[in-house]
């Protein structure tokens, strides 16, 4: 059984270094295939990158950024040119419960496992609460864990696009396959402002992620109270009289441009 961990990156090296030290603490993390898929990042480069993954079987920057989806489409695209057997598709944002790899290994005979149960996305039923696993309609790509023979159907029938994961998740359940999720979280979300979180609005993160190291707990309160700071900001910039102002005329262009264009 080989198994790869997909890591895509862009920019954010705070946040790689974190990522980066998390992971090395989980159990068995040799036995993985280590594989970075930079999306041409320019804060960063093919150097910072290897220093925080030393021991990365392969590591490749893109000819051009091909934002979150499409580098994701095309690292399918690529570990299906692999002789590895699994992927999990991991964001730089991303902490690992060190026993993540083992939870995996007693459920690997499931055709796809997200390892993340995130609050965005509902559960399937209510289930048990001592049962392990759950299922949703929909499942996020980071933390999720495919069998080879899932990426090639999603690369042979759903073309990338800007909901990709929504895409995939759509097709999976209309095949039969079920979209199983940890009811546990074995990987926490960490990024504030990215491509699920706002700073503000929205705040994508696990349900049920026990840290289970030190490393893992700094990062925890760290992401929480910088969270709450962002979104008491957010809060406070919305009443705000000037970017109310701006709103408005902001709202008024996008209406007369509407009207013009009837």
């Amino acid at each position: 059984m080989k198994f790869c961990i997909g890591i895509t990156t862009y920019n954010r090296l705070d946040l790689i270094k974190r990522m980066s030290s998390s992971l090395n603490a989980s159990n068995d993390i040799e036995s993985c295939n280590i594989r970075i898929y930079d999306d041409k990042s320019f804060e960063i480069n093919v150097n910072d990158i290897r220093k925080e993954f030393p021991n990365a079987k392969e590591i490749i920057v893109r000819n051009k950024n091909l934002g979150a989806d499409k580098n994701m489409y095309q690292m399918f695209v690529d570990f299906l040119q692999t002789d590895d057997d699994y992927l999990l598709v991991a964001d730089s944002d991303l902490i690992f419960h060190p026993d993540w790899f083992l939870f995996f290994k007693r459920h690997s005979n499931l055709d796809i496992l997200s390892l993340y149960n995130s609050v965005s996305h509902e559960q399937i039923g209510v289930g048990k609460k001592e049962e392990e696993i759950i299922t949703k309609r929909h499942v996020g790509a980071a933390g999720t864990i495919f069998k080879k023979h899932i990426v090639k159907k999603i690369i042979d029938n759903v073309p990338p696009s800007r909901s990709y994961d929504w895409d995939w998740s759509n097709y999976l359940i209309k095949e039969g396959f079920e979209l199983n999720v940890s009811r546990n979280s074995y990987v926490q979300h960490i990024g504030i402002v990215g491509t699920n979180n706002d700073g503000g609005t929205i705040l994508d993160f696990g349900l049920n992620f026990f840290p289970g190291n030190k490393i893992n707990e700094d990062y925890l309160i760290d992401f929480f109270q910088n969270a709450l700071i962002s979104k008491d900001k957010f809060i406070k910039n919305s009443y705000s009289p000037k970017i109310f102002i701006r709103k408005v005329r902001s709202a008024i262009k996008i209406l007369k441009w509407k009207i013009n264009n009837i």
